[in-house]
């Protein structure tokens, strides 16, 4: 919902909570809304993971982290598209027992800070305050390619 303060009528001043750079999409965070905009100037996208392993001869957890960090003028014209055709959808609440695995997309913005998502829903797993996730899948290896040998956000 889109609050306004009315100075005179017909003059709408100041949006207070709640809305999107486009009256008709919904707010940024939401589900449907979309992540990627004119204004973004590059990603750092992050898979983290850690498996647990069972048995009387299981060896140690298996964990890690790739990553990649792309500006807009380096990405290719598949990588923004593939961008800017991603919209959040409903946050799936389910967590696995023996490890996980997630992506983490963060959006440099010109018109504001970095905003990070993620494709999990899983409570402990998703992003504080996240009310939508990515959809799962939705960064293929061979269109955003990561790496172990860089040192990765955290």
């Amino acid at each position: 919902m889109n609050a306004y303060l009315r100075i005179a009528p017909g003059l709408m001043l100041l949006c207070l909570f709640a809305c999107s750079a486009d009256p008709g999409q919904p707010a940024n965070g939401a589900v449907g809304a979309h992540v990627w905009f004119a204004s973004s100037t590059g990603i750092e996208l992050t898979e983290a993971w850690v498996y647990d392993t069972w048995g009387p001869d299981a060896g140690p957890p298996s964990s890690g982290t790739a990553c990649s960090t792309l500006d807009r003028a380096a990405m290719s014209s598949d990588q923004l598209a593939a961008l800017a055709q991603l919209v959040l959808i409903p946050l799936a609440d389910s967590c696995s027992v023996d490890g996980y695995d997630y992506h983490q997309l963060t959006v440099m913005d010109g018109d504001g800070g970095p905003v990070s998502y993620r494709d999990t829903g899983c409570n402990f797993l998703r992003v504080e305050g996240a009310t939508a996730m990515l959809p799962p899948g939705a960064f293929t290896a061979n269109l955003f390619p990561l790496t172990t040998s860089i040192s990765c956000p955290q």
